[in-house]
């Protein structure tokens, strides 16, 4: 009985190192199959997800008007997109609106040679010859707001004008029961704003018949030049009952101007900032039109990192055809929203960036660390 207990016990040894043989030859053939898909396909290691970068792909946000309030949840989406694929981000802006010194931001950009640029310029046709060069280094180019004709982009992230300006003409035309007079604050030379007053302007001919723009002045982004005009028009039509500014420092100025001459005419914004904030709190300034600058930020960092890693393949013929990429969004909306004294709260940048521990502008992607985050993961 002992012999034959002894035999089945030697058996289940045996049994058992067999298995394990078993196991650690597979093992071995995983480490194998493993170590082989390690080869690169695109810019994409089989044995790591697509949607899973590398810490030193490095893709790159230009503005003008460096540091503006505008460009803060902006940015801040392009960062969150970033951070969940693994890959960093640099901003780097334009001091002014200058059009040469943003030529010139976009060309030390270049040199850098960076995984993918998005670039918000004020007018996209100027920087045309700076962008084809981008195309001829392979560096994946979205564009937020103004266009760049002829450059390959991968896409193209706007407004709909003639939507975001339809909620201000409603505004506008509901506070005043369709009847009353409206004067513009404009922004020429920056072609989207160009385009949005000329959205907002159909908009209100055309749904409210009964308001009529009586002034417009060219204010900018300046909140002097806004304080002045509004002056200037509230005497030459004292009737006027809404100024819509398509800056939000000329619609300081004009709130100031308002508050000076002891005034009852409202005004109406386009963007929002801190101070807009506070002006709203004490009636200066009756609401703002706030475009969803996050998702600018968020989608054109998706773009370019597909683009960059070459995740699409379409039924088209990009594959020979070398003015088409297979990432190809000719262009795609934002949203945006009536602000208001009731939702004020939200929109408050510093409040935003605090509660999120962002450091702004002065971190890249992978410098966010709050565990809080969408989307947060560790290597």
């Amino acid at each position: 009985m002992k012999r034959n207990g002894l035999k089945r016990g030697m058996a289940i040894v045996v049994m058992l190192m067999l298995i394990a043989g078993i196991f650690m030859s597979c093992g071995n053939s995983s480490e194998s199959a493993s170590a082989a898909d390690t080869e690169v396909a695109g810019f994409t290691a089989k044995s790591t997800p697509a949607f899973v970068g590398d810490e030193g792909e490095t893709y790159y946000l230009i503005t003008f008007l460096s540091g503006y309030p505008y460009w803060a949840s902006y940015y801040e989406g392009f960062k969150d997109a970033a951070r969940q694929l693994g890959v960093n981000t640099k901003y780097q802006g334009a001091m002014t609106a200058d059009i040469n010194e943003q030529i010139s931001v976009f060309e030390q950009v270049i040199s850098l040679k960076p995984a993918g640029i998005m670039i918000n310029p004020t007018n996209g046709e100027p920087l045309v010859e700076t962008a084809l060069r981008a195309n001829e280094n392979n560096i994946p180019l979205v564009v937020g707001e103004n266009d760049i004709p002829g450059a390959r982009l991968a896409a193209v992230i706007n407004h709909n004008d003639l939507i975001s300006t339809k909620k201000a003409a409603d505004y506008i035309g509901k506070m005043l029961n369709g009847k009353g007079q409206v004067a513009l604050f404009e922004n020429v030379g920056q072609r989207n704003h160009e385009t949005r007053i000329a959205a907002f302007t159909e908009n209100l001919n055309r749904d409210w018949p009964g308001v009529e723009i009586v002034a417009k002045a060219d204010t900018k982004h300046d909140e002097m030049k806004g304080a002045e005009a509004a002056k200037n028009i509230m005497l030459a039509h004292p009737d006027v009952d809404y100024i819509f500014s398509i800056t939000p420092a000329a619609a300081m100025g004009a709130a100031t101007a308002v508050e000076e001459v002891g005034s009852d005419v409202k005004i109406l914004s386009f963007d929002v900032n801190q101070n807009v904030l506070e002006y709203m709190k004490n009636g200066s300034i009756a609401a703002a039109v706030m475009p969803d600058a996050y998702n600018f930020g968020y989608l054109g960092m998706l773009a370019l990192y597909l683009q960059n890693h070459e995740l699409l393949d379409p039924m088209n013929d990009y594959s020979v055809n070398p003015d088409k990429d297979a990432f190809d969004y000719p262009i795609i909306y934002a949203s945006s929203t009536v602000v208001t004294e009731e939702n004020a709260q939200f929109y408050d940048t510093e409040k935003y960036l605090e509660g999120r521990g962002s450091k702004g502008y002065d971190e890249g992607a992978l410098k966010m660390t709050k565990e809080t985050l969408p989307g947060y993961w560790e290597r």
